[in-house]
């Protein structure tokens, strides 16, 4: 797949740079606010409280200008996003005690970007994402153990669609070098997997809702396995430096 992939991208790469009147490169760093969507989770109130949580990437941009105010920009970027969670006891998951826990993804992410504007730009496309790793840490509450920590990648889509849209500006120093900084938004469109703030996926979710069903039988899904589903967001505040060839 990986190789596929890299074969893709390095074909649309040479056809657009033939229809180009431009091109520029160079290496861009975000640092983020990440939040992973999950209504199952919202919904749980104390017991499953999200934190504020951050995250970065970083890599490499290039851009085809097909005129002065139009262009595409492919970006390869290596992200770290996640979410973080404290909660209160709860006796009924098996949660004796307040804890916290947290859930972070590595991915190669491929934005490909449409672009409007000369030096003040937005730009909107999709993201094509590749999971490389994930990990949930979990700490007190007395479930388990008072400390797992463990790799989950197997949880996660291996590939998932997103989109993003931004804005910024390239702040010249000469007339081909300059410093971009700009703000990015992006968006799951998919469902990516993982767990719950408990370290729970959806499989394990459905199995806790039919066992709490049997002795509540009005209540089938206590734990939200219904409405189970990863969805993350981010919030990018980005700064670049890039180098234009051409006109």
């Amino acid at each position: 797949m990986k190789k596929l992939f890299i074969t893709l991208a390095l074909t649309i790469f040479i056809g657009l740079s033939s229809f180009a009147q431009a091109f520029y490169g160079g290496v861009e760093g975000a640092f983020q606010n990440t939040w992973f969507m999950n209504k199952a989770v919202f919904d749980r109130g104390a017991s499953q409280d999200v934190d504020v949580t951050f995250g970065q990437n970083y890599g490499i941009v290039a851009g085809f200008m097909f005129s002065e105010s139009f262009g595409l920009e492919v970006n390869f970027l290596l992200n770290h996003m996640g979410q973080k969670y404290v909660g209160e006891a709860d006796p009924i998951a098996g949660i004796l005690t307040d804890y916290s826990s947290e859930s972070f993804v590595n991915t190669v992410d491929v934005p490909i970007l449409a672009r409007f504007g000369k030096d003040a730009y937005f730009n909107i496309g999709p993201v094509i994402s590749l999971t490389q790793a994930a990990n949930f840490t979990y700490t007190d509450g007395s479930y388990l153990s008072n400390n797992l920590q463990g790799d989950n990648k197997d949880l996660y889509q291996k590939m998932f669609f997103g989109v993003a849209l931004g804005f910024g500006g390239d702040i010249h120093l000469t007339k081909r070098l300059a410093i971009r900084a700009g703000m990015r938004f992006y968006y799951a469109l998919q469902d990516i997997g993982g767990v719950n703030a408990y370290g729970w996926d959806k499989a394990t979710t459905i199995e806790r809702d039919h066992l709490y069903n049997l002795t509540h039988p009005e209540n089938d899904d206590h734990w939200g396995h219904k409405e189970f589903s990863t969805n993350p967001l981010t919030g990018q505040l980005r700064l670049g430096v890039v180098y234009k060839v051409g006109k």
